[in-house]
């Protein structure tokens, strides 16, 4: 048995589900995802993949799509899979990235060619059983995914834009920064404490990104909350934020321009969010 989500306003193309379960059949895998178009009120699709081989750019966290941080802590040397199937009386199939477990973990951490959404994926039935989502949260993706793929042996991901996306003004993500949307914080620090007792190859990726949507969340606060809002969500940041903060070893270890904005965090972590927002860096 298979699942897939779709959100009501949203659109598949025709091929999407029968593309999906082809991929998982072939290669065994748990879960399979596809790439995304985004589609604007009046407007085609608008495929915002990036050239095949390179990795996709579309379906990125609102963090990622913004410029999260001065580091997500992703470097990904790690080889994948590639390869290309042939689906029963329709020719070659899209060519496809084979994942194991702590390497598809370590690309949805960096939210690179994987992703948060539920609902660009096709999942085995059986891997989803006892992981709910969350109750009462925004961004309840963020809770879920992840523990998702670690029950996943495989992951594989379908080089083929099949999810249309249609963009709202009055969308979670398409709507002004908010309080609630600090529950992405949440999730994030909650996949940091799982990764460390799982996946402990992976804790720096997951520590950094962390860290790096702090200084976004720092900001964005800063630049769009007022009054007892502001106040709430820089308290709240601020207390995540002394759970993550890099060792001299981590920021070591980051490109020279992050290292930089790193450094400077530590020096007065708000000062640096309000240093960024005044040179318009992050968002």
């Amino acid at each position: 048995a298979y699942v897939a989500f779709v959100d009501g306003d949203d659109r598949v193309r025709p091929d999407f589900l029968r593309t999906l379960m082809d991929a998982l059949d072939e290669t065994g895998a748990e879960i399979a995802e596809c790439g995304v178009v985004k589609v604007y009120p009046g407007e085609e699709a608008q495929a915002e993949e990036a050239a095949a081989g390179a990795g996709p750019t579309v379906s990125q966290s609102a963090e990622s799509q913004a410029g999260a941080g001065p580091a997500t802590g992703l470097a990904d040397t790690e080889p994948t899979a590639p390869g290309t199937g042939e689906s029963p009386g329709t020719g070659p199939s899209p060519a496809y990235t084979l994942c194991s477990t702590e390497h598809a973990l370590r690309l949805l951490i960096g939210d690179r060619v994987l992703h948060q959404h539920v609902w660009n994926k096709l999942y085995r039935r059986d891997v989803l059983d006892g992981i709910p989502f969350p109750e009462g949260r925004t961004n309840e993706d963020e809770f879920w995914t992840y523990r998702v793929f670690a029950r996943a042996a495989y992951v594989c991901r379908v080089d083929a834009p099949l999810y249309e996306y249609v963009q709202r003004e009055r969308s979670i993500m398409g709507s002004p920064f908010a309080l609630r949307r600090l529950d992405g914080l949440d999730a994030r620090a909650e996949r940091l404490a799982f990764v460390r007792e799982h996946f402990p190859g992976l804790a720096r990726e997951a520590k950094m990104n962390l860290y790096g949507s702090c200084i976004y969340s720092g900001q964005m606060s800063l630049k769009y909350l007022k009054g007892s809002e502001r106040h709430k969500a820089l308290k709240k940041v601020d207390a995540i934020r002394k759970t993550c903060v890099p060792t001299a070893s981590e920021i070591a270890a980051e490109p020279f321009s992050a290292r930089v904005w790193l450094r400077l965090s530590k020096v007065s972590f708000f000062g640096l969010c309000r240093l960024k927002n005044l040179l318009g860096k992050g968002f």
